[in-house]
């Protein structure tokens, strides 16, 4: 995370709390920044998206009406295990969070500023939901307030009702098959033919080099990774179910 040591320690609950929600990347961008130094565009991206992801975050958790220890546990986990952060950037990120959950801009606010940034890059949006739902599924139950952010995020981020209703699937699954053919795409009456076409292309997707290539951040470069691992697992279970 490069961009992390160019930001003003002094300045960062300005950027949470001020014109985060407001006026969103230019900030990051070009202000607030020691020593005169500038953000690179890949940087930018990186450092946008890891404030968007845990203001997010934080309004997720909040929204349940408590934030439950589980939630809290989900959050420790992606900051040690996915994003692996140094003491400095985990404070930065928990910051955030608690920051982000009581703040005066919305949920809303935030995934529109993220949007904006980002809205040339669908995966980027798939990504994001994707960890939104990760979080919101930690305590087991997928509630009625969570799941009204969540449907915000989707339409907020021009995400399809079928690609939403797939992503919710690979997460809350109905049956364990279901939940494979979510990963691609597919639902269980679908011809082979159909289902091989979205494999090859979910594939193309996410493949870890394509992404790599995009400069994003280097948490997404690692989700793309599993994601692709559970695309090929998806995939096998589903050609032996079918024995095709």
């Amino acid at each position: 995370m490069g961009w992390f040591g160019k930001i003003a320690g002094g300045t960062i609950g300005f950027i949470i709390g001020g014109p985060l929600g407001a006026a969103g990347g230019a900030y990051l961008g070009h202000k607030f920044l020691d020593n005169g130094q500038k953000l690179t565009s890949h940087e930018e991206i990186q450092a946008n998206y890891f404030v968007a992801l845990f203001s997010m975050l934080g309004k997720i958790a909040k929204s349940d009406g408590v934030v439950s220890q589980s939630e809290i546990n989900a959050i420790d986990e992606l900051i040690k295990t996915r994003l692996k952060l140094n003491r400095e950037q985990r404070e930065f990120a928990i910051k955030i969070f608690n920051e982000s959950k009581n703040s005066s801009y919305s949920f809303n606010d935030f995934a529109e500023n993220f949007y904006r940034i980002n809205s040339n890059e669908p995966n980027m949006l798939i990504f994001m939901l994707n960890t939104l739902f990760e979080v919101a599924k930690a305590d087991g139950i997928l509630h009625e307030n969570e799941e009204s952010l969540l449907i915000n995020a989707k339409n907020i981020f021009r995400i399809s009702d079928y690609d939403y209703d797939n992503i919710k699937q690979q997460h809350f699954p109905e049956i364990k098959s279901n939940r494979y053919y979510s990963v691609l795409n597919s639902k269980a009456s679908d011809s082979n033919d159909t289902i091989k076409s979205n494999y090859r292309k979910l594939v193309q997707d996410f493949h870890p080099d394509k992404i790599a290539n995009k400069g994003l951040p280097e948490e997404l470069q690692e989700y793309s990774k599993r994601k692709f691992q559970e695309i090929q697992d998806a995939y096998d279970y589903i050609k032996q179910e079918r024995n095709f």
